[in-house]
């Protein structure tokens, strides 16, 4: 394997989502190759504060798409351009549901569209907020190229994360487009210099105008306490409508338009409070330690420690915060253990509670994931289309199997309503495997189904609007698509389905008071 060839696993290592022989096969090359390691320890930089909060379930394949297209940037090492698609990584694809959406529903949402408004309103409603208290910068700086204008309207930078709030306008009132992110550079330019800042995550706002895109885009937090984030825009993607009414990239291999729009953009950064504290619950026989609460103008992180022998198994998700009888939900709703958590420091993300009185917070505990681990392994025969296989009483199906560059097919998970794991842990092999030979990824879609606590089942990928409407939700994956690229003109030729474990989910709901320093 070339180091191109690593790098495409990398997201799926750091994700813990390899087995042991692969895992230590992709260790030994960063510890032998230089560039590697560094790109590794990059990497697992940029997804740290996303996978510190994860594993949710898998997003669809549109939903924020700049995100993707940034995670999809790192896993390729930014080293070429590829087809706009999904992450080449289950693992981090299912992360990427922290941005679900954090608007809370008090109406209902009757489509979409309502849903959308609703999180722009939210969304709208916090920056008036942070504007008036003095911690956002008014901007409107605008720049023109190629008769398509990009606003600057807004900058926000804590100890945690730094936000620009953009439009993007085409004078011509032909498309609409959104920032493309291969080759748009922001460096940060104060008291210790010049710095590219690495990019977190990007969210779109409902958009009455037709021609005019709206949306945010957070990076890490700034080094200095002031000075100007340098903005060299280079690429902008268009957009086409999905059949809910979202607005998603079309392929960029035909639709990047090329410009020049540069900004030069005055930003401070504002002090985040922290409390430290020592707070030990016993939840299920296992220990947390709630230890630390920053709490920013943007955001609130919530760090504790999990102890025990089951600890790197389990993931729990505390779903919301209460401050003064008031809830602020985490940004995710949804957890599933994997093989191997993301150690036993935790951090949870919710909305800012910066502008509330915090003397006193109550932690709830919705649910518990535990990965239970239970191999088997099927034989695949590359010839047969379709074939059928039973894992826990469930039908797990390889399907459309199409030969080539990339080789092509699909697992089915059965789901009649009810079933004992809400995610599979398995993998797809051919007999190149056991060489140390790893197939890239082209692209891979994920559907599930999203279900109450009554049972009643949605399909996800065109309801996930409806997941703060659900009492209690869990998601359940169904059906993956995947897309094996070829290794030196040898193509991918499935042979075995390995199956590693299970994640259960049991409901908890136990709270946890604090009274803060």
């Amino acid at each position: 394997m070339n180091c191109d060839e690593f790098q495409e696993r990398f997201i799926e290592d750091i994700e813990g989502n390899l087995g042991e022989n692969e895992s230590g096969f992709i260790q030994k090359h960063i510890s032998e190759c230089v560039d590697c390691s560094e790109e590794y320890r990059m990497l697992k930089q940029i997804i740290g504060d996303l996978n510190n909060q994860i594993d949710p379930p898998e997003m669809p394949l549109h939903f924020f798409s700049n995100v993707r297209r940034k995670t999809e940037k790192y896993a390729t090492v930014q080293k070429k351009k590829r087809k706009w698609g999904f992450v080449a990584s289950i693992g981090l694809a299912a992360s990427l549901t922290v941005f679900t959406g954090t608007v809370i529903a008090t109406n209902g949402f009757s489509s979409f569209t309502d849903w959308w408004q609703g999180f722009s309103a939210k969304e709208n409603e916090q920056l008036e907020q942070l504007t008036e208290a003095g911690y956002a910068e008014p901007l409107k700086l605008e720049a023109i190229s190629n008769d398509i204008k990009i606003t600057i309207t807004d900058v926000v930078a804590d100890d945690i994360q730094t936000t620009l709030y953009y439009e993007v306008e085409d004078l011509k009132r032909e498309n609409l487009y959104n920032l493309g992110l291969e080759n748009n550079i922001f460096k940060q330019v104060g008291q210790y210099g010049e710095r590219q800042l690495l990019q977190n995550a990007g969210y779109s706002y409902y958009s009455a105008n037709d021609y005019v895109y709206k949306g945010k885009q957070t990076f890490e937090s700034l080094i200095s306490e002031d000075g100007f984030i340098l903005a060299s825009i280079s690429e902008l993607l268009r957009m086409k409508e999905d059949s809910i009414g979202y607005y998603y990239p079309e392929d960029p291999e035909y639709s990047v338009i090329n410009g020049e729009w540069d900004f030069e953009i005055p930003v401070k950064k504002h002090e985040a409070k922290r409390f430290d504290f020592n707070v030990v619950a016993n939840v299920k026989g296992i220990e947390l330690e709630f230890y630390r609460l920053i709490v920013s103008p943007t955001t609130t992180k919530l760090h504790y420690r999990v102890s025990g022998d089951e600890a790197a198994r389990s993931e729990f998700l505390i779903d919301s915060l209460e401050v003064n009888d008031e809830k602020v939900h985490n940004e995710q709703h949804f957890k599933d253990a994997a093989p191997n958590n993301h150690g036993y420091d935790r951090v949870e993300i919710f909305d800012s509670i910066y502008f509330k009185d915090i003397q006193n917070v109550k932690i709830n505990i919705a649910t518990l994931s535990t990965f239970v681990e239970n191999s088997k392994e099927f034989t695949i025969s590359p010839d047969v289309k379709n074939q059928t296989f039973e894992y826990l009483g469930n039908e797990i199906s390889i399907a459309n199997i199409n030969m080539g560059n990339p080789t092509t097919f699909t697992v089915h998970e059965s789901f009649t309503g009810k079933r004992n794991y809400t995610k599979l842990y398995y993998d797809v092999r051919d007999e190149l495997y056991e060489k140390g030979v790893f197939h890239g990824f082209e692209n891979t879609f994920t559907e599930g189904k999203l279900v109450d606590i009554e049972g009643n089942a949605f399909d996800y990928n065109s309801n996930y609007f409806l997941t703060e409407e659900i009492e209690k939700p869990l998601y359940y994956s169904t059906s993956t698509e995947y897309a094996r690229k070829s290794y030196k003109g040898n193509p991918f030729i499935p042979s075995k389905l390995v199956i590693e474990g299970y994640a259960k989910t049991d409901f908890i709901d136990q709270s946890v008071s604090i009274t803060l320093p």
